[in-house]
């Protein structure tokens, strides 16, 4: 998925330290279970930057920040799968 940093309704959240605070990328990855995902997550030591939520897109799904300040969405939307 590409959009513009403009568009985005979180940029304050994607700017990575190691690039002087400008916003670079953010990694959605598909999973089966979200909410359980997300549980392991913040035990592993991770930020919750969006809870988990319905999209209006499809699935459920979340966003974390990692330790380093980088951010990403884990989700059960699948746009490959067929309906």
């Amino acid at each position: 998925m590409l959009s513009s940093a403009e568009d985005y309704p979180f940029p304050n959240m994607y700017k990575s330290r190691e690039l002087g605070g400008v916003g670079s990328a953010e990694i959605i990855v598909y999973v089966s279970d979200p909410a359980a995902h997300c549980q392991r997550a913040v035990a592993a030591g991770v930020e919750v930057v969006i809870p988990i939520e319905d999209k209006p897109y499809g699935g459920r799904g979340y966003s974390c920040k990692k330790p380093e300040g980088y951010i990403w969405a884990f989700g059960s939307y699948n746009a490959w799968a067929s309906e």
